[in-house]
């Protein structure tokens, strides 16, 4: 009654934590810098804003536009490869497109693409 059928996954490998990122990965460098260089920056900043708040009374709510302010820099420091990549590949894509149609219009014996239209003199009366 509970045995495997014969062309099940019986013998499929399984692991439990296959979805749980391990600490090793949450360790590793993101924006080039390493988790605990996060940690000591952001902890280093919220000291530095309650120490400020001794002197100037509420300056220890700067820590928050501080922690946007990082976080939009680590976003920005990672998303920078990407958009160079981004508009490499679009340079590229209108390099291509350009040629294509330059040679489409050699094929034909159409007129180049560049030339500016002939415009007709126009003769006005006074």
């Amino acid at each position: 009654m509970f045995k495997p059928e014969p062309g099940g996954q019986a013998g499929a490998p399984f692991s439990a934590s296959s979805g749980i990122p391990s600490v090793k990965a949450a360790l590793e460098p993101f924006a080039g810098i390493s988790f605990l260089t996060h940690v000591k920056w952001v902890l280093a900043a919220w000291i530095g804003t309650q120490m400020l708040a001794r002197l100037l009374p509420g300056a220890g709510f700067l820590f928050i536009p501080f922690l946007l302010a990082y976080a939009a820099w680590v976003v920005f420091r990672v998303g920078a490869p990407s958009l160079r990549a981004s508009a490499k590949r679009l340079a590229d894509l209108a390099d291509s497109a350009a040629r294509t149609a330059t040679a489409r219009a050699t094929a034909t014996g159409a007129a180049e693409i560049s030339s500016p239209p002939q415009h007709a003199e126009r003769k006005h009366k006074s």
